[in-house]
């Protein structure tokens, strides 16, 4: 499962629901450092930063 805005107030949410379920997790946010994570590490969840946003091609 893709979580994207995992980072957010209902984004956090659904992943500790999606993990309490036992749903194996992928977190995608923008931010390093608000990436989710779980203490202790567990294999149900992994964070993907995004590389941000593309500037759009001039015409």
């Amino acid at each position: 499962m893709l979580v994207i805005g995992a980072t957010g107030s209902t984004g956090r949410l659904v992943v500790a629901e999606a993990i309490a379920r036992g749903h194996t997790v992928r977190a995608l946010a923008r931010d390093r450092a608000r990436a989710p994570s779980c203490s202790p590490p567990t294999p149900s969840l992994s964070s993907v930063v995004s590389p941000g946003p593309r500037p759009c091609p001039r015409r």
